[in-house]
């Protein structure tokens, strides 16, 4: 991590930019930063980071358009969609026939 980020992710906080703070976090891939962030903000927020490092950590690869590189393409469909449950995304239990097979099955693991 950059100093420089760092040193400006600091100077959001200080001036009480948490909102501007968060969003920059997230577009540095700062990600432990921008949740706990988000987390203070509101559940929009929240979400909204989940999801960009749900997408920039667990996504397929950019740029491809076929069936091998669908979202379960790369393996990482479950953890896709367990984060996003765990985030509050109720709509991610109906995105993923996986999820149906697999991680609800290990719903212990969440309990």
């Amino acid at each position: 991590m950059k100093t420089a980020s760092l040193d400006r992710l600091q100077e959001l906080l200080i001036r009480g930019e948490r909102r501007l703070a968060y969003q920059f976090a997230s577009d540095e891939k700062m990600w432990a930063h921008a949740l706990l962030i988000a987390r203070s903000l509101d559940k929009a927020a929240w979400k909204e980071v989940v999801s960009e490092f749900i997408q920039a950590e667990l996504g397929v690869l950019a740029g491809v358009d076929s069936p091998i590189n669908a979202p379960s393409a790369n393996k990482r469909e479950s953890l896709r969609v367990a984060y996003g449950l765990i985030a509050g995304d109720s709509a991610a239990a109906g995105k993923s026939k996986y999820l149906r097979s697999t991680v609800i099955d290990s719903a212990t693991l969440f309990a």
